[in-house]
């Protein structure tokens, strides 16, 4: 039998939400004739104390333990001097007044000892060298780093590049790198990053023998290095020609230990990882993405396994 109104909030007939899968109603703790008012202190003859809603019970207690623990110390002072008879009436001998000042000496000498060793292992602790505090901060975090071109608009575009992919991939991966990192090849630890973009400039100048022996000895340990020409538009002109950043990575790859280059084939195990792309969008869609050339063999039996398979 339908009521006259909404039924009265009580023990029986908690606020909630109430019906099946169709539908629910909701049963409210207020109406729209409610009102809130704050409570009135009872005139009563019992002492009331007023005390906040949210309060913090905790008491910082460093106070009375420091002042405790330098009783304890005077406390253990007095004690030793009462035991070497400083406080008898009797006169002492000489022997024992001069052992209790060497005593008493040598316990100084030992706070002092103390003191002193714990300011060289503070000192020592501190002599950083130039370098630690970048080290840590890579180590602490997976980074993505960048190479440093010296163009400002290159070296803007990476970061600004990069920064999306990171926020990219804390939106959708469980994955929380740190800040892209500013590399310099000729100088900067590499293996801290597991991936490092380079952007190749023309402009910028042939890095050094001993730079691309460091990028090439941090591909061996499995390092990735992503080299980004950035001329797709330059390209295309014709078959045979080639842009001067494609120029500048041959350069670059001549002197690198690394295999025959091809364009990512289809069966590629790429497209078939993590979101199964067919193509590889970067800053422009439709740029060429080159990886390690795979073997080819007639046979599918015998040929040894390719990164397609899987």
């Amino acid at each position: 039998v339908p009521g006259a109104g909404p039924l009265p909030v009580t023990f029986e007939n908690p606020p909630g939400l109430y019906g099946s899968d169709t539908g629910v109603v909701a049963h409210n703790l207020l109406n729209a004739e409610s009102s809130l008012a704050p409570l009135v202190r009872p005139q009563i003859t019992v002492p009331v104390t007023t005390i906040q809603y949210a309060f913090d019970e905790s008491h910082n207690l460093k106070g009375p333990l420091v002042a405790a623990a330098l009783l304890l110390m005077v406390l253990d002072t007095l004690a030793v001097f009462w035991m070497g008879g400083l406080f008898s009436r009797r006169p002492r001998r000489a022997g024992t007044a001069a052992a209790t000042t060497a005593a008493l000496l040598i316990a100084l000498g030992a706070v002092v000892g103390h003191i002193d060793i714990a300011r060289a292992e503070d000192a020592k602790s501190g002599d950083a060298k130039p370098g630690d505090e970048r080290a840590i901060e890579d180590i602490s975090k997976t980074r993505i780093g960048y190479v440093q071109t010296g163009d400002r608009s290159v070296d803007s575009i990476s970061q600004a590049g990069l920064e999306g992919l990171t926020r990219f991939l804390i939106e959708k991966t469980a994955l929380e790198p740190g800040a892209p990192a500013r590399v310099d090849i000729s100088r900067d630890q590499l293996a801290f990053y597991p991936l490092i973009y380079w952007p190749i400039d023309p402009a910028a100048p042939m890095p050094s023998q001993a730079a691309i022996a460091r990028v090439d000895a941090y591909m061996q340990q499995g390092g990735t290095v992503l080299f980004d020409t950035r001329d797709q538009f330059a390209t295309g002109i014709g078959a045979e020609q080639a842009s001067p950043a494609t120029e500048r990575l041959r350069d670059i790859l001549g002197n690198l230990n690394v295999p025959a280059l091809e364009p990512v084939p289809e069966d590629h195990v790429l497209t078939k990882s993590f979101y199964i792309l067919p193509e590889f969008p970067g800053r422009f869609a439709g740029g060429p993405l080159w990886v390690a050339a795979s073997l080819e063999a007639s046979n599918t039996e015998n040929r040894p396994v390719r990164t397609g398979d899987g």
